[in-house]
């Protein structure tokens, strides 16, 4: 009896993972981008919210492209994009576990990845 159950149990943890996506399960969700300028403590607004003054680490969803500005007094404002990306390796694995991880993953937007995970950004003095 107590086997059947230690089956049933293991049985029932396989199926729970091969119904999740790899990148679901082990992907960071909110990746820290480090974020710096030259000159330091520059205002850094990241998607039109205020975050600190550099530098500074900021948290950022992976499902979405984020706009980073930084403004001073005395210097022109600086945006800078920071893109997503499929994970290349999160798919190969999503193939390798069938039909499901593809499907949750994709859906899920769980893949994806920025494309940085730095930005220093040098500020030009108005004119």
């Amino acid at each position: 009896m107590r086997l059947a159950k230690v089956f049933l149990c293991l049985v029932g943890s396989f199926a729970v993972l091969a119904m999740s996506g790899c990148a679901t399960l082990f992907n960071n969700k909110t990746p820290s981008v480090d974020i710096a300028s030259d000159p330091a403590d520059v205002e850094v607004y990241v998607d039109g919210h205020y975050f600190g003054t550099t530098p500074v680490a900021v948290d950022m969803s992976i499902r979405k492209e984020h706009v980073i500005t930084f403004r001073k007094e005395g210097y022109k404002d600086k945006s800078f994009q920071v893109s997503r990306f499929v994970g290349f390796g999160w798919v190969v694995l999503d193939v390798l576990a069938g039909l499901v991880p593809i499907i949750v993953d994709a859906a899920t937007g769980d893949w994806f990845m920025l494309d940085t995970e730095s930005v220093n950004v040098i500020m030009q003095p108005d004119e």
